[in-house]
Formats: structure tokens, C-alpha cells, sequence
């Protein structure tokens, strides 16, 4: 074993304690830390330079998607696309990068250990259940796994982590790393969550897809509230896009079409909103006397501020089914209905969760 005052053997000149044995204690930990962080960037670099020619063409699908999103961080694009490109869509490249470092016999043992774990990266969405000076403490909405991330003053004010996901030990049990790409949502962007798990709950994973969300919200809210990224720096000029499109729908008779609209006309959003919660039901013939008064007494005391009536009114039967207060005997599935009111499928999200809290009461 080398003394601390010899000679150190790596031929420096320097006395091991001067040397490579300067670490060997309390500062391990900073340069272990400093290794990982070398050699990630070695890898993304890597991955910039040889896979740019895919890069390109899904930044620009992205940027197409989302150049609406008002509460996307300016620049940030650049580094979700990418995240969620080597990470965990086409992970071949980083995963035989980290049987690189595996095989390295030049990287220290600690930082072979933190990579064989972050191999199988996953990209989720976790709600904040609690937190410490040091941690948080998080519940994966796909699964229900619990993890504990190092809290950060970006995620100080966090409800809602997401974004890329790593395994790491060094936290704690279930303890987890993040992406740079990831973002840690306020409370008051819940509305945006909301239609990310509805996604979820209807089998979506696709990364993009659960984004549309922050461009999906526009359909019910023009909230303020900024989103933390874990660090960005704004690499381009802020993107500006065009909103979402909803579900299409059944096509429309003309006939139909003039009477809707010579209806409203003399209606309110409240009786547009009741008005289509009734003609569904007659249409499928369902007996429903007190779910109508429940919805009614439901728009009577609230504000509402939705931009379709149909999504409020496709919410509020998807509710009425779920409380059993909806007789079966009309569509099921939550692409179905949404298709029926000619709305999209996470813009109904919010109000069938509203007016389900309300018919339970």
C-alpha cells in the first residue's frame, strides 16, 4: 500500500498525499462527480456530431408541435429533442457508451457503478409527494414507482417533475438523477399535467405527444405561471407556432351545422354546454333526469372558462359514466366521445376531473 508521503507511483514526482492520493477522502466525491459530468458531455457531443442528420429533421417536427407553448423555457427546445432522442427513443448509442466506460480500466470504479445504472434511462412524469432541505420525494404517474431525487432550487417550487430520467444510487434507495432537458412544473401549470396523465391513462409514452400538452392548454387556460428547466441556456431565438389542432370528429350535415349555430346564438356557454350534454343522451336514448340536474347545478356555480362547450360537455358525460350516474348504452372510450363533441381528447381532461369531484359530493 502506498504511504501518503511516498513517492506517487503514477511518476509525477509528487508525494501521493500531493498527488492522486489529494481525493482519496472527502473530495472523492466532487471528483467522481466531475467525471460523470466529462464524460456525459463526451457523449453528447459524440451524438451531436454523428446523428445531427436526425437531430434536424425531428427539431423541426418538434418545433412545428410546439412553437405555441407559452410556458416553455426560451431555448429549450434544442436540448428536449435531443434528450429524448438518445436517452430514450434510439438508445442503442448511449447504452454501448456506457459498456465503453465499463471496459475503460482508466475510470474509477465509482463512476463505472453510476453509469451501468443511468444504461436504462426512462422518460416520466412524477407528481412531488414531499421533500427535505436535500431531496424530493416523487411518484411516477405511469407506474406508481416511487423515487427520490436531489432537490435543486429550480425544484424548490416544484409539483410536477418531467423529463429523462436516470437510476442512481448515490441519492438513496430508489434515488434518481435527471436529464438537463428535465422540467420541474408548478402547481399552478396542473392544468398541463392533468392532460399529460390523461394521455398516460390512455396509453400514450410517446415524448411528444405528452408535450402537445403545454400547447393543449391553450384550449382552456392562458395561465402565467413559468416552468423550471433543470439548466438551460438559451442557444436560439424564442420559437413562436401555432396552436394545436383538435380530434376531428364525425363530418357535420350542413343542416345540423345551422341549427347549432342559430341555437347558441340566443343561448348562453352555460345552456350551449347543457344543451349538448341532452342531445347526446337523447341521442343514444339514455335515461339520465338526475345526472342533467347535477350538471346543471354544476354550471350554475361555475365559472367556466373553457373555449369549446363540447369539451365540458364531453367531460361531463365521461364523468357521468365513471360515477355510474350515466346509464351504459352510448360510447366508451374517451377518443370516442371527444371525437363526438368534435374536441380533442386531453382537452376534456380537466373538466371530467372537475365534474367527477363534483358528482361525488
Amino acid at each position: 500500500m502506498v504511504g501518503r508521503n511516498d513517492p506517487c507511483p503514477c511518476g509525477s514526482g509528487k508525494k501521493y498525499k500531493k498527488c492522486h492520493g489529494k481525493n482519496v477522502n472527502g473530495d472523492i466525491t466532487a471528483v467522481v462527480e466531475s467525471e460523470i459530468t466529462r464524460l456525459k458531455g463526451v457523449f453528447a457531443q459524440h451524438y451531436y456530431q454523428n446523428f445531427n442528420y436526425k437531430l434536424q429533421p425531428r427539431y423541426q417536427a418538434w418545433s412545428q408541435e410546439l412553437q405555441h407553448a407559452p410556458h416553455l423555457p426560451e431555448g429549450y427546445l434544442e436540448y428536449a429533442v435531443a434528450d429524448t432522442a438518445m436517452y430514450v427513443d434510439e438508445p442503442a448509442d448511449w447504452k454501448q457508451y456506457v459498456e465503453q466506460i465499463q471496459a475503460d480500466d482508466s475510470v474509477r470504479e465509482q463512476v463505472k457503478a453510476v453509469f451501468a445504472e443511468a444504461a436504462e434511462a426512462k422518460f416520466a412524469l412524477a407528481e412531488v409527494t414531499g421533500s427535505d432541505e436535500n431531496v424530493l420525494n416523487l411518484q411516477d404517474v405511469a407506474t406508481g414507482e416511487t423515487y427520490v431525487m436531489p432537490i435543486s432550487e429550480n425544484a424548490k417550487t416544484a409539483k410536477w417533475v418531467f423529463g429523462v430520467i436516470f437510476n442512481d444510487s448515490r441519492v438513496g434507495e430508489n434515488g434518481i438523477s435527471v436529464a438537463q432537458s428535465t422540467l420541474f412544473i408548478p402547481e399552478a401549470l396542473s392544468m398541463v399535467t392533468d392532460i399529460m396523465k390523461a394521455k398516460i391513462e390512455n396509453g400514450v409514452t410517446d415524448a411528444l405527444e405528452l408535450y402537445k400538452a403545454f400547447v393543449e392548454i391553450l384550449e382552456n387556460d392562458t395561465t402565467d405561471a413559468p416552468v423550471e428547466a433543470k439548466e438551460v441556456t438559451a442557444t436560439e431565438e424564442a420559437i413562436v407556432e401555432e396552436d394545436g389542432d383538435a380530434d376531428a370528429g364525425e363530418p357535420v350535415e350542413a343542416e345540423e351545422i345551422v341549427e347549432v349555430e342559430e341555437a347558441t346564438e340566443e343561448q348562453t356557454f352555460e345552456q350551449e354546454i347543457a344543451a349538448l350534454v341532452k342531445a347526446y343522451l337523447t341521442e343514444y336514448n339514455l335515461d339520465a333526469t338526475d345526472f342533467v340536474k347535477s350538471v346543471d347545478a354544476y354550471l350554475a356555480e361555475t365559472d367556466i372558462k373553457a373555449k369549446k362547450a363540447g369539451a365540458v360537455a364531453a367531460g361531463a358525460i365521461l364523468a357521468g359514466q365513471t360515477a355510474g350516474v350515466v346509464p351504459e348504452g352510448g360510447l366508451s372510450k374517451v377518443k370516442d366521445v371527444a371525437e363526438h363533441f368534435d374536441v380533442s381528447s386531453s382537452s376534456l381532461s380537466k373538466y371530467r376531473k372537475e365534474i367527477a369531484e363534483y358528482l361525488a359530493k
